[in-house]
């Protein structure tokens, strides 16, 4: 069965990063990430136009690295150029279907600023300070999370009313199918919690 891969328009991210080491022993596998590729295909979701990127190679022999964005993510000058078909990316998934990794992820979300709560840690340190007739304001940071799989949230504020949030998290997980889905799921209940503040029933 080939990777699926994540409708992003349907949800609150616009990119979503997987990658990390695979823990694998298999002399084809390894010999097949050691080598340096990079692909980019496009992919539709109801008419809507995503990339998808897959990476092996470089100094990390056992790393694995694929990611998924919205078009509409990326500048208009500064928009992927598609190297492979998507049946190539998928073929090059399926060589290393069944792997543990031990998964990185990060997945960035747009977000309008007065979406933010008032009480929020963002909202409460982008506040503006007037200091001796001038004005200060935070514009980006990286917050550490502790108890969590979360580890890091990061903003930018990338105009008066819009920011860029970005979560990492770190959880062992395993090549397949749907564990694209099941990344950017734990990704967008986390980001509903930890920085919109709704109610969950997991926090951790």
């Amino acid at each position: 069965m080939a990777i699926i891969l994540p409708d992003l328009h349907a949800e609150s991210s616009a990119r979503l990063i997987a990658c990390g080491a695979l823990q694998t022993d298999s002399p084809d596998v390894l010999k097949w990430l050691e080598t340096s590729r990079e692909m980019i295909a496009g992919y539709s979701r109801r008419g809507v136009r995503h990339f998808v990127r897959l990476i092996t190679g470089g100094k990390k022999k056992k790393h694995f690295h694929l990611e998924v964005a919205l078009a509409d993510w990326f500048p208009s000058d500064l928009k992927p150029q598609t190297t492979h078909k998507l049946s190539e990316v998928e073929t090059a998934v399926n060589r290393v279907l069944g792997e543990r990794i031990d998964l990185n992820i990060g997945a960035t979300f747009p977000l309008e600023f007065d979406e933010l709560p008032e009480t929020g840690p963002i909202r409460l340190l982008s506040a503006e300070t007037r200091v001796a007739g001038t004005t200060i304001q935070l514009t980006a940071g990286v917050l550490t999370v502790s108890g969590s799989r979360i580890k890091k949230i990061s903003w930018e504020q990338v105009s008066k009313e819009k920011v860029m949030i970005t979560l990492r998290a770190r959880l062992e997980s395993r090549v397949q199918p749907k564990y694209l889905l099941e990344a950017n799921d734990v990704m967008e209940r986390f980001f509903k919690v930890l920085v919109l503040a709704r109610p969950s029933t997991e926090s951790k």
